[in-house]
């Protein structure tokens, strides 16, 4: 069965603010939230594109994961991030 790729994730009018999601897109083939929460966008609004979808092409299956922040591995790795923004001064 072929697999796609769905990136769903909050815009911006910056020039540019696409790229992470598009070198994210060439290197994974599961998709999940690119969220720290469940806010309104995950909690009704991909439930109902997702729907969509799978009235649209019945023959696919579609799963989708919880927030990014739901995931002890994610915070940390930010967390890690953001201590070494700090620099040494």
């Amino acid at each position: 069965m072929a697999r796609g790729l769905i990136l769903f994730a909050h815009g911006s009018r910056e020039p540019g603010w696409a790229e992470p999601f598009e070198q994210l897109a060439a290197r994974v083939r599961v998709a999940a939230p690119q969220a720290l929460g469940q806010g309104g966008h995950l909690r009704r609004d991909l439930p109902l594109l997702v729907n969509d979808l799978r009235a649209q092409f019945p023959e696919a299956k579609f799963a989708y994961a919880r927030a990014a922040g739901d995931d002890a591995g994610v915070l940390d790795a930010i967390a890690a991030y953001c201590v070494g923004q700090l620099g040494e001064g």
